[in-house]
């Protein structure tokens, strides 16, 4: 496991500071041991991923119920202090336990027969019945941002008054982004190995950078949104979050698939080329391959701490034999509306903390969004046509020309503005921790139904172990401020 960045600010890092990798035991020494992630049956299931858990089960080195007792009970001593998980699925033992005899059978098995994962989806979506289908146990409802970030203008990303406020457990005391906030807060802090949430404009992205885990956003319309509470039919998407490219790419894998109740995923485009996982991939398809970085709108406005972490991933890339090229995307976006250059961007937290004091929210984009009754006017269509033409072939498709994929480091979420109004596929992984000991995360782009491109890119990116892979991925949570959370519960988030 990778261990913590050993520069501080100042100038640009060595190129000989790249990071060495250090046992799985060793992977929680700095971590206090109420929160360190036990044995089960003397077997060390820290950072575990998909593929293990089912070779785990195959050998009988423990059942589907015993990890699942195992979930369950570390949810229960670190929700207290990362409010993730809502509620426990009350069926989650029954349905190990028939999970259990089924593997006992000989029967045919699912693709993640026995995984657990947690869900934002109260009920059985078209996605969790898919999940059900591929043998996975729904351990729980994700706690997320109340109305999926739509509650108010001004509101703190990860809190709902069900679920209370999600921390990020890197930093107890900062934020976890939003809106799919527990599901990724989850999977960072080892509560499960995989879970789902949705996304209208970086809900999955976002939550995935700033926590230290693997996101994936797909085109909209290869994942189902039937029984998804919806804010935008032309952006929503369903996808998952894993530790691992090849976890998230396994968990995609499982709930991509024709809908004939949601009609984006009927569209004559449509291109699913699943199973995503056969496309993993290791270093040796890097040489020769050209990846885009958007300067202006992005790489321009990285923070330094950040861009730090950022450089040594690029410099392992060229050394592979990749190029990395400065491009910019068209600044076609805004013509014909009105000019925002001149206002002042400010938050409460997330990625920008401490330039506005936290305050009570109230419900006013709520409010506003259910007296609208869902107008569809000339206005909206024309405005819609205008954003899909700026984002897909005069934006992303555009600035794509000539290169394998678009490469951001983007914590501010400009970038993925562009994918999530195209309706863009996003992965996002995580590369190391910035000096506050923070996640810094680079997101890959590509143009629709091309998941299998960024699933080729990213696990080219991190480690798999193979000794031909460039050897970058999540660093170990430190658990900041845990020990404060344990003298004075509800600190704030900052």
């Amino acid at each position: 496991m990778n261990s913590i960045i050993s520069w501080r600010f100042g100038g640009r890092p060595a190129t000989n500071h790249r990071r060495q990798l250090t046992n799985s035991p060793a992977g929680q020494q700095h971590v206090p041991e109420y929160l360190r992630v036990d044995s089960l049956r003397t077997h060390d299931i820290f950072e575990i991923t998909v593929s293990d858990l089912a070779q785990s089960f195959e050998r009988q080195v423990f059942s589907i119920v015993e990890y699942t007792e195992f979930c369950i009970r570390r949810i229960s001593v670190l929700n207290p202090y990362l409010e993730a998980v809502i509620k426990i699925n009350p069926d989650a033992l029954t349905i190990a336990k028939a999970l259990d005899d089924e593997r006992v059978s000989g029967r045919p098995l699912g693709s993640l027969h026995g995984a657990l994962l947690g869900n934002v989806v109260p009920n059985d979506a078209f996605t969790a019945s898919m999940l059900r289908k591929a043998g996975a146990v729904i351990i729980g409802h994700a706690n997320m941002s109340e109305w999926a970030s739509c509650r108010s203008k001004l509101y703190s990303t990860g809190y709902s008054p069900r679920g209370g406020q999600t921390r990020n457990p890197y930093d107890l005391r900062k934020g976890p982004f939003g809106s799919s906030s527990g599901s990724a807060v989850a999977v960072a802090a080892n509560l499960l190995p995989l879970a789902f949430g949705t996304e209208t404009d970086t809900s999955i992205i976002g939550p995935a950078s700033i926590n230290g885990v693997v996101g994936i956003k797909p085109t909209v319309g290869l994942t189902s949104r039937t029984g998804v509470i919806p804010i935008s039919e032309n952006m929503g998407s369903v996808g998952s979050f894993g530790r691992t490219v090849a976890d998230a790419a396994a968990g995609l894998d499982a709930i991509c698939g024709a809908d004939p109740e949601d009609p984006f995923t009927q569209s004559p485009d449509r291109r699913q080329n699943s199973p995503y996982s056969r496309f993993l991939s290791t270093s040796d398809v890097l040489k020769g391959a050209r990846f885009g970085r958007p300067y202006k709108k992005c790489w321009k406005l990285t923070p330094q701490c950040c861009k730090f972490v950022a450089l040594e991933l690029f410099e392992a890339l060229e050394e592979a034999g990749a190029e990395i090229i400065d491009v910019e995307l068209p600044r076609t976006l805004g013509q014909g509306i009105r000019p925002t250059r001149h206002v002042r961007l400010d938050s409460t937290e997330g990625p920008s903390p401490n330039t506005l004091p936290a305050f009570p929210s109230g419900q006013d984009n709520l409010l506003k969004i259910i007296q609208s009754h869902g107008l569809k006017d000339e206005t909206y269509h024309s405005a819609l046509a205008h954003i899909h033409k700026q984002t897909r072939e005069n934006g992303l498709d555009a600035a794509l020309s000539g290169y394998d994929a678009l490469m951001f480091c983007d914590r501010k979420g400009v970038g993925q503005q562009y994918a999530a109004q195209a309706g863009y596929p996003v992965i996002c992984i995580p590369i190391g921790l910035d000096d506050n000991g923070m996640p810094v995360s680079i997101s890959v782009q590509h143009s629709a139904w091309k998941e299998a491109e960024l699933v080729k890119w990213s696990s080219a990116n991190c480690l798999r172990g193979d000794i031909s892979t460039i050897g970058f991925q999540r660093d170990k949570i430190r658990w900041n401020a845990a020990e404060a959370m344990m003298l004075k519960n509800g600190i704030p988030v900052v």
